[in-house]
């Protein structure tokens, strides 16, 4: 009676749970995996999604199948086909078609990384190092130039990783790292900024990369104010 009353709960919590997850729209994924070139982007965004809604799990492979529990094999199923499809609709379908047949979440994932990630790769992080180096602000914002220096930091970071031998190492390779990075933004900003960049390297401790971003986006908004007054101060004349 006892476990007919165990089995009877465990079904209706089954049920709540499949109700539930039925209602879960899974956002669609801004990125197309097209290729290496869209990869780092597109596995970012397919985490993001997939931890909202717990289901991370059917990628990491950490959702393991449940044994001797149909009902909760069935649930499992569902879920996983369900990340399976979503998955495949994320990709353009010249990649799609390359791992449709499998059918199980955990085994597409990894077969997507081992063709697409480049993780490792020398020659890729070498070329993003290449473009690190060139990258200048150019025509950009101030907020988009520090946008794709991240992009770039990121993708560097995955094709090349730092591998710790001492637990110590972490703290003292962020603080370097921390130190190139802000060295990378303050080279590449446009002359208009060169007071404030000046005025951040001479001082004894150097400010963290947030906080010398934050002032160069204050001086941003205080020379558009300036070119903004000009510009109006100018056509007043004129008028006149």
């Amino acid at each position: 009676m006892e476990d007919l009353e165990k089995l009877m709960v465990r079904m209706m919590k089954s049920r709540i749970a499949s109700s539930e997850f039925s209602k879960i729209t899974l956002e669609t994924n801004p990125i197309k995996l097209d290729g290496p070139g869209t990869y780092l982007s597109w596995m970012r965004h397919v985490r993001l999604i997939l931890e909202s809604h717990n289901l991370e799990g059917f990628i990491s492979g950490t959702a393991k199948r449940p044994e001797g529990d149909v009902i909760a094999d069935r649930q499992w199923n569902s879920n996983n086909s369900r990340v399976v499809a979503w998955l495949l609709a994320s990709m353009v379908p010249s990649v799609a078609h390359t791992v449709e047949a499998l059918t199980n979440a955990y085994e597409l994932w990894q077969a997507v990384a081992t063709t697409y990630s480049y993780k490792g790769n020398n020659m890729h992080a070498h070329k993003i190092q290449r473009e690190l180096r060139g990258l200048t602000q150019g025509f950009r914002s101030v907020t988009e130039y520090v946008g794709e220096l991240k992009r770039l930091w990121n993708d560097f970071d995955f094709y090349s990783p730092f591998t710790p031998t001492h637990p110590d190492d972490v703290d003292v390779f962020r603080k370097w790292i921390e130190r190139q990075h802000l060295v990378d933004f303050l080279d590449g900003l446009n002359p208009e900024f060169e007071y404030r960049r000046s005025s951040i390297l001479s001082t004894q401790e150097w400010p963290t990369l947030d906080e010398a971003i934050s002032l160069v986006l204050s001086e941003e908004t205080r020379l558009a104010t300036m070119s903004s007054s000009t510009n109006t101060a100018i056509r007043s004349a004129l008028v006149v």
